[in-house]
């Protein structure tokens, strides 16, 4: 689960990020300079992730 989130985090061309997961929520955390491109993607993060077991309770 945590290994699919990132591999599709990286397909939209952020290769540094690491998901985390506490309970069924999950927290993406990158490095600075990429933060702009996850604010720009973030649609499509939330389509995919809700997708799997994740429940997402806050994506900027």
């Amino acid at each position: 689960m945590i290994e699919e989130a990132e591999k599709y985090i990286h397909s939209l061309g952020v290769y540094q990020a690491r998901v985390r997961v506490s309970a069924q929520t999950a927290r993406i955390e990158v490095l600075l300079k990429d933060f702009e491109k996850i604010i720009e993607i973030k649609i499509k993060l939330y389509r995919n992730l809700k997708n799997t077991v994740f429940c997402i309770y806050h994506l900027i």
